[in-house]
C-alpha cells in the first residue's frame, strides 16, 4: 500500500507542476548607419615653418571643418563632428605655443553620449569586438584629437579605431560604434551601428543580428 500512495503522490506533483521553458535571452537588432566614407573632416591643408624657428604651425590659422551625423537612421541631424583649428596668444618667447588645433564629436544635446576616459573628456577607443555598454564613462561631446602645444596633454589617435555611442530614450538607452580612420589631423568615419536592443550593448565592428 505504501508503493502505491508514493506513486500517487508523485503522479499529483508532476501533474500541478508546469513544465519550465528554456531562458530566452534578448536577441541584437542591428541597424547599420549610414556614413560618407569618402569625406575627410580636417581643418588643416598643411604645415609652415615659422619665421621664429620655434617649429611647424598649423595652416591656416583660423579655421573649421565640420559633418553633421544621423547616428539612429531616423533622417534627423543629432551629432556633428568637427576639426578645428586656431590662434590663441600664449607665449611672444615661443610663437608656436600659440597655435591650436582639436578635432571633436558632440551631440546637440545629452541624449546621444560617446564614450570618454578622463582627462580632458578624451575620447575612449575600442578595439574590434570589445563592447560597448553601460560600463562605459559617458558624455555628450568628446575630444578625438587634442593638440594644443604648450600644454603636457596632446592626443592623437593615428590609425583605424572604433567610437562608442550611446542613444537614450524613454525607457533606456540603445549603443552604437563608429568605426574611424584617422591621422594627426583629420578623420574619416568608415561605418557605423546601432543595435536597437534596449541596455544591451553592442560588440565594436558587429553587424549580424
Amino acid at each position: 500500500m505504501r508503493f502505491y500512495f508514493y506513486i500517487i503522490l508523485e503522479l499529483l506533483f508532476t501533474s500541478c507542476t508546469k513544465e519550465k521553458t528554456p531562458f530566452q535571452s534578448e536577441k541584437f537588432d542591428i541597424q547599420i548607419i549610414s556614413v560618407d566614407s569618402t569625406r575627410r573632416i580636417c581643418s588643416i591643408d598643411h604645415l609652415v615653418l615659422h619665421p621664429s624657428g620655434c617649429g611647424n604651425v598649423l595652416s591656416p590659422t583660423d579655421s573649421l571643418d565640420i559633418d553633421s551625423l544621423d547616428l539612429d537612421g531616423n533622417g534627423l541631424i543629432e551629432s556633428y563632428i568637427y576639426a578645428k583649428s586656431w590662434y590663441n596668444f600664449i607665449s611672444a618667447s615661443y610663437p608656436c605655443a600659440n597655435y591650436n588645433h582639436s578635432i571633436v564629436i558632440s551631440g546637440t544635446n545629452t541624449d546621444i553620449q560617446f564614450s570618454k576616459i578622463q582627462p580632458y573628456n578624451q575620447v575612449k577607443l575600442f578595439e574590434e569586438t570589445a563592447l560597448v555598454d553601460s560600463s562605459s564613462t559617458w558624455d555628450y561631446s568628446v575630444v578625438l584629437s587634442l593638440s594644443v602645444q604648450q600644454a603636457p596633454f596632446s592626443c592623437y589617435f593615428d590609425g583605424t579605431h572604433y567610437i562608442g555611442y550611446r542613444m537614450k530614450n524613454i525607457e533606456g538607452y540603445s549603443y552604437g560604434w563608429i568605426k574611424v580612420r584617422s591621422d594627426s589631423f583629420g578623420v574619416r568615419l568608415v561605418d557605423a551601428a546601432l543595435n536597437r536592443t534596449l541596455d544591451m550593448g553592442i560588440p565594436a565592428g558587429r553587424k549580424i543580428n
